[in-house]
């Protein structure tokens, strides 16, 4: 359940603000800033491990390999996007 947060307005009209400072050139970017994506976070945090892709080689073949790491972790906001579909 989401609630609002003190600030919150504040902290996207600001978000927005620097948005726009950055949004021409080189980047190109429409100049006003989507809000509908923003929406889709949630305000809980989750842990997850790192997941990286490796290219395994040997003399005959080569082959993608998915890799978890045991000592790397990503805390981020909990999302509908997995952390492999945004990295």
């Amino acid at each position: 359940m989401k609630k609002d947060v003190v600030g919150s307005d504040r902290a996207l009209a600001q978000l927005q603000d620097q948005y726009k400072a950055v949004c021409a050139k080189p980047f190109a970017l429409p100049p006003e800033l989507d809000a509908g994506p923003l929406s889709n976070i949630d305000n809980h945090l989750d842990l997850s491990p790192w997941e990286y892709n490796h290219q395994a080689k040997s003399e005959h073949e080569s082959k993608l390999i998915a890799i978890t790491s045991p000592v790397h972790w990503v805390l981020t906001y909990s999302s509908e996007d997995t952390t492999s579909q945004v990295t």
